[in-house]
């Protein structure tokens, strides 16, 4: 055990690797079980019954904010929290999506609560974006720590109950799914066969601008294949696709400034070749709010196209 380092079963392998300059784990075979394995539990609760999708996100929002609640801990080392607090912060950041899934449930939505939980969500997201251009620690941690992150991910989490109960997209969620999967395929492949130009090298070095355009083709080739399922013009789907894809883009940079600051690679090792559940769905996470509004506005999106 390394004197000083933060003992979490999420993290703490990570951070030792890190730190002792052991090359990465992860390789292309790994990351493709994992991602068929994720899949196929995810794509799968949602084929059996919208209720059984919201039981297992709230599962992996559960661990994601674990692992959220761990880098925290690595950039504020001054504010570090026991595992028990961690499970305390964990559970109170999906309170206000366990509300949001029992409104679902009983088929009852207070009117203030969809537009309350979308201000706030769009709030944090402007903050953490501009957080990215700025020189000091994140504001999303700041006085306290934890109630900012609580807001920034009890928000995000409750949108996805609330898509489900507000506009009614149950299996039309499989094509937001293949679109950021689609998006992160296609980051992948093009940026680790013709990256060359850095994206944000302060924030992450192997992010490229051909990765970004491979995600921007990729979400935007997708959802135009999917157009004909959900009655969308190849227009508007491909419009979709590229909003869907630079928010899945954003989000990734997002999650890169905290494991920066935090100064590991990855939010976890849950997952084989992929690092952490914050890793996997940080995309999913930071599009929501964007995904709601578009799906209340979209006849208002693309007027004239």
């Amino acid at each position: 055990m390394i004197v000083g380092f933060p003992q979490d079963y999420f993290f703490n392998q990570v951070y030792i690797d890190n730190f002792m300059g052991r090359p990465a784990q992860s390789d292309l075979p790994r990351r493709l079980k994992t991602a068929f394995f994720i899949g196929l539990v995810v794509l799968g609760s949602l084929y059996l019954h919208p209720l059984i999708f919201l039981v297992v996100f709230g599962m992996i929002f559960f661990t994601l904010a674990l692992e959220f609640f761990s880098l925290r801990d690595h950039f504020f080392l001054r504010e570090r929290k026991s595992k028990r607090m961690h499970y305390c912060l964990a559970f109170l950041s999906i309170v206000p999506y366990l509300l949001g899934s029992l409104f679902y449930v009983i088929e009852a939505m207070p009117g203030a609560f969809p537009g309350t939980i979308l201000l706030f969500a769009l709030m944090s997201s402007i903050i953490s974006i501009a957080d990215m251009y700025g020189y000091s620690y994140s504001r999303l941690f700041h006085l306290p720590a934890w109630v900012s992150a609580i807001f920034y991910l009890g928000c995000h989490f409750a949108l996805l109950p609330l898509i489900f109960f507000t506009l009614e997209v149950h299996y039309h969620f499989f094509a937001v799914l293949f679109t950021i999967w689609a998006s992160d395929s296609g980051a992948y492949f093009l940026g680790r066969k013709f990256g060359k130009r850095k994206l944000f090298a302060s924030l992450s070095p192997k992010k490229t601008y051909e990765g970004l355009v491979g995600g921007l083709l990729g979400g935007m080739l997708m959802m135009a294949l999917l157009a004909h399922w959900l009655d969308l013009s190849i227009q508007n789907a491909i419009g979709l696709g590229f909003l869907i894809a630079a928010g899945v883009s954003v989000g990734d940079l997002v999650e890169s400034r905290y494991k920066r600051l935090a100064g590991v690679k990855d939010s976890g090792i849950l997952l084989p070749g992929h690092g952490g559940m914050y890793d996997r769905f940080d995309g999913l996470l930071f599009i929501l709010p964007w995904l709601f509004i578009a799906l209340i506005f979209w006849p208002h999106l693309f007027i004239g196209i």
